[in-house]
């Protein structure tokens, strides 16, 4: 995608509150930009000549030629929104999002904190700020289409997901040793399954797979060097089982770890 068509911002706000009652949008003809707009109260909204009541965190995406018409409650509304111009479409598709059509991100809260930093830096007007702005954009639509589709993240607290960014630091920098997940899950003073459970929903791997994949890259960097056996590769890394190592290689690589270094030796 070249620099005109990219996506771009031409407007935003964060948490926009507007108090008076049954507050309304009504553009029978349109826009002249593409518009994101997320709902935090529910709302009477009509879509193509339809009128329903939305849930809280409704979001739509409107083109160009959509009839936007949407109606808030006596208390009026939250809401974030962004006007948009580039290829929007081509953005769309790629995530599997539909114009003029309601769909429901979970945990959108990132939705809001995401509006809020590129409001920052689209009026700063600081230097890459189009380009930052542009990459933001497409980020956010990609993780609203995940988060349709994803089951619910785990609620964990600041303190918490602090000391499990420390826990999965500390194994990933000392790959050679097996993490004791008796005693790590003891320490947070939870059981081991739901130590499971706030890891990957933190990190979206499991501990295991997390682990297995920094020992893969790192053997990759001893295989190409060609001062390593794969014996040796292997015992540096934490595999007390060569043919565990040269199968866990090839699962991710596809190729065995003799292979991997035969076609990327310099």
């Amino acid at each position: 995608m070249n620099n005109k068509n990219k996506p771009k911002i031409t407007g935003i706000r964060h948490a926009a509150r507007e108090i008076a009652p049954h507050y309304t949008i009504d553009r029978p003809n349109g826009f002249p930009d593409y518009v994101l707009v997320h709902l935090w109260q529910s709302v009477t909204i009509t879509i193509d000549g339809e009128s329903f009541a939305t849930r809280p965190s409704a979001c739509i995406v409107y083109s160009r030629e959509d009839h936007q018409k949407w109606v808030a409650g006596e208390e009026g509304i939250i809401h974030d929104w962004i006007h948009m111009d580039g290829d929007i479409p081509a953005l769309m598709a790629d995530a599997g999002l539909e114009f003029n059509k309601v769909f429901y991100p979970k945990s959108p809260d990132f939705i809001t904190k995401t509006c809020e930093e590129l409001e920052v830096e689209y009026y700063s007007k600081r230097k890459f700020s189009e380009e930052i702005c542009s990459l933001g954009l497409s980020r956010l639509f990609y993780l609203m289409s995940r988060r349709c589709s994803e089951e619910e993240p785990e609620n964990i607290n600041t303190l918490v997901a602090q000391r499990l960014r420390s826990i999965r630091s500390n194994m990933l920098s000392n790959i050679k040793e097996q993490p004791d997940i008796e005693a790590i899950s003891k320490r947070l003073s939870v059981c081991p399954s739901k130590f499971y459970s706030m890891y990957k929903s933190l990190f979206g791997i499991s501990p295991q797979k997390d682990l297995i994949n920094a020992r893969i890259e790192k053997a990759k960097g001893y295989l190409v060097s060609g001062f390593f056996s794969v014996e040796e590769t292997a015992d540096m890394i934490g595999y007390n089982n060569t043919f565990h190592f040269i199968r866990q290689f090839k699962q991710l690589e596809g190729i065995t770890p003799g292979e991997y270094a035969k076609k990327n030796r310099q």
